[in-house]
């Protein structure tokens, strides 16, 4: 009965599973998950892809297991979120991407918001197409 039980679980298991890094027309789909590792740190990005080989809904990245970026995408537009080492909220804020040229621009836009160490909003930046128009201080 047990042996049943086992064979049933991993047969299961196998029609569940999603298969990771998995290309499609030579065009990245579905899970990704990239690792590198060098002598002092281990870089790990995951997400999804979808069919036209674009990053779709949230990807996370980590640094020795740390959360340091995490981006949500919707259509063109990506709303990032940085982090501190100690876990705290360091930027947020949206970015482009337009395909132009079968080449990919990647860029900041509008408000961003900047945080301290601890958490506390201490600046406004504002871009417009990649450039930065101007800074806000924020008085504590």
């Amino acid at each position: 009965m047990k042996c049943n039980i086992y064979f049933l679980t991993l047969i299961l298991l196998a029609f569940t599973s999603c298969k990771i890094n998995q290309k499609k027309q030579d065009l990245p789909v579905g899970l990704w998950i990239y690792k590198s590792v060098s002598s002092d740190e281990v870089n790990i990005q995951k997400g999804r892809y979808n069919n036209k080989g674009q990053q779709k809904g949230t990807w996370r990245y980590r640094q020795n297991g740390k959360l340091y970026r995490k981006e949500k995408y919707r259509d063109s537009i990506v709303t990032i979120t940085l982090y501190h080492p100690n876990g705290k909220r360091s930027g947020q804020g949206k970015a482009h991407y337009i395909e132009e040229n079968n080449s990919l621009h990647f860029y900041y836009n509008g408000l961003w918001k900047i945080y301290d160490i601890k958490g506390k909003k201490e600046a406004n930046k504002h871009y417009e197409y990649g450039i930065l128009i101007n800074t806000q201080i924020i008085e504590k």
